[in-house]
């Protein structure tokens, strides 16, 4: 009998084993699965949104381009939205709650 054959199976059988024992021994204990979260049940006089905004950041070096000496370009925000450092913030408007977790958020600005 050839060596080769016997030094692949125990390399094989040794690699077996410890992916067995590496799934035994790293297998969390308990896998718990959270539930879904759902929105609060609220009155009906508590139905409308009446504040709130929407921050959305803008990297850094995408701005750096736009703005600067290669694109020679500008940022601008009207409608209702602002800037704030490096974020356009988005006001809410016309927004409501329709149900228990169903809703419709609409945001003013461009």
């Amino acid at each position: 009998m050839s060596i080769k054959p016997l030094v692949v199976r125990r390399i094989s059988a040794t690699l077996a084993a410890a992916a067995i024992a590496g799934g035994t021994l790293f297998a969390p204990a308990s896998i718990s699965v959270l539930p879904q979260a759902r929105a609060q049940t609220c009155d009906e006089t508590h139905r409308a949104v009446s504040d709130g905004s929407f921050t959305w950041g803008v990297k850094e070096s995408f701005r750096n381009y736009v703005e600067g000496n290669i694109a020679r370009g500008a940022i601008t925000v009207k409608d209702g939205a602002s800037r704030s450092g490096g974020s356009v913030v988005y006001p809410a408007s016309a927004s409501s709650i329709t149900g228990d977790s169903k809703g419709v958020v609409r945001f003013g600005g461009t």
